[in-house]
């Protein structure tokens, strides 16, 4: 969940980034239709690197979750590549970075504090 939470921050922040510099964004059908589903398939792929994170023993397989997530996460924007490239740019790196956040909870040195 806290990788659909960390998608929309990500993607709130890109999108008044651009507004700021370049204007409106122009409201494609496509886009449009492609970022309403992409909910759906954001959550199908983060519920799935989350249980892969839980269940998986071995570092390397949580690794590959993550990685494939991220790849099939491209996949699914790949249909706006040509035509938007920045807005493919946009999805793409909000969706690599809320995965990645996976693998760096994976690796970060929990604190102890003594009391």
């Amino acid at each position: 969940m806290g990788q659909v939470v960390a998608f929309l921050y990500l993607y709130g922040a890109a999108v008044e980034f651009y507004i700021l510099f370049h204007g409106p964004i122009r409201n494609d059908l496509q886009y449009g239709l492609s970022l309403h589903f992409s909910h759906y398939v954001l959550g199908g792929l983060a519920a799935a690197n989350a249980i892969a994170q839980i269940f998986a023993e071995r570092n390397r397989t949580k690794w590959l979750a993550a990685m494939n997530a991220a790849l099939l996460w491209n996949f699914y924007w790949a249909g706006i590549g040509p035509q938007m490239p920045n807005r493919f740019l946009l999805v793409s790196v909000a969706g690599i970075v809320s995965f990645a956040l996976a693998m760096v909870f994976l690796y970060r040195i929990p604190t102890h504090s003594v009391v």
